[in-house]
């Protein structure tokens, strides 16, 4: 790649003109050689001193940055996913539903609830039309916000619109309503995918046990857990893990010590954290349990 673009920075400043051709072949070497930056400074070049980039030359930097925004998106950098959405707006490129989508997701993921609100109505207002992946990340953006009412708005608008749900956006909004304390929603909730014929699985359950302890609601997270039971549905860890230090914190050592035990008795392997948290609960309401 350092021969190919010493040649093309030779032939840029020794000659008046330079093919269209070589200006993309250059492109494409450097992309395979992982020089998507090089790649684009080519392409700004054509922008700036010609010949005009054709099809072929917005596919070959369109395709560098996709490349850059989903390998931006798995490190978690989502301020760099937004900066590339700018850089190709900026360049003419026009980013699909894909990029916006892949930008969405690491500001949900990074809990950047303003910054997913703000590219979702980018997204809209370039005439890209949101897919059941936009109106999940932004769910789950909202979710981590705790802007309950704002999500509800955007669950019922995505209804609306005739987008069906799939399992991540029907989970998301159990967590949510269970958060409000909601579980008559909930339970509407659960029927709606059984109805629609989606599989109910483990996750969806530690959804709403997870959202039930999180907000200080230790019996409903008991209570869903016999629920998921009864339903055939195996707990994880997750499920455990989170429903003894509901139970502990809830100053209900020896049901969380059980629970242990239980988890055990299925071979799974809990993270310390609970076993501390039955142990604090313990010494600060004077229980004794057999450890």
């Amino acid at each position: 790649y350092i021969v190919v673009k010493e040649l093309y920075i030779r032939i840029r400043e020794r000659y008046d003109k330079i093919s269209l051709s070589v200006c993309n072949h250059t492109i494409w070497l450097l992309g395979k050689a992982k020089k998507w930056w090089a790649a684009l400074e080519v392409y700004e070049n054509l922008l700036d001193k010609g010949p005009q980039p054709n099809n072929l030359s917005h596919e070959l930097v369109m395709s560098h940055f996709k490349f850059l925004l989903s390998a931006a998106k798995r490190r978690g950098f989502w301020k760099w996913c937004v900066k590339l959405l700018n850089k190709m707006e900026e360049k003419g490129l026009k980013p699909g539903s894909n990029e916006w989508n892949t930008v969405l997701i690491a500001c949900s993921k990074a809990s950047e609830t303003s910054a997913a609100v703000q590219i979702f109505r980018r997204m809209v207002e370039n005439g890209v039309k949101p897919t059941i992946i936009s109106y999940g990340a932004l769910l789950s953006a909202l979710e981590k916000g705790k802007l309950y009412d704002e999500a509800i708005r955007v669950w019922d608008h995505m209804l609306k619109v005739g987008v069906k749900p799939n399992v991540y956006n029907y989970t998301i909004m159990a967590s949510i309503y269970t958060a409000q304390g909601n579980f008559s929603r909930v339970d509407a909730i659960i029927k709606e995918m059984v109805t629609s014929g989606i599989e109910i699985t483990t996750v969806t359950y530690n959804a709403i046990i997870s959202s039930s302890a999180r907000n200080g609601m230790s019996s409903a997270a008991y209570e869903w857990f016999h629920r998921m039971k009864v339903q055939n549905i195996d707990p994880d860890e997750v499920t455990y893990q989170m429903l003894i230090e509901a139970l502990a914190n809830d100053g209900k050592p020896r049901l969380a010590y059980e629970l242990y035990l239980r988890a055990q008795n299925e071979g799974l392997v809990l993270a310390l954290k609970a076993y501390d948290a039955i142990l604090k609960s313990a010494k600060t309401h004077g229980a004794t349990i057999d450890v």
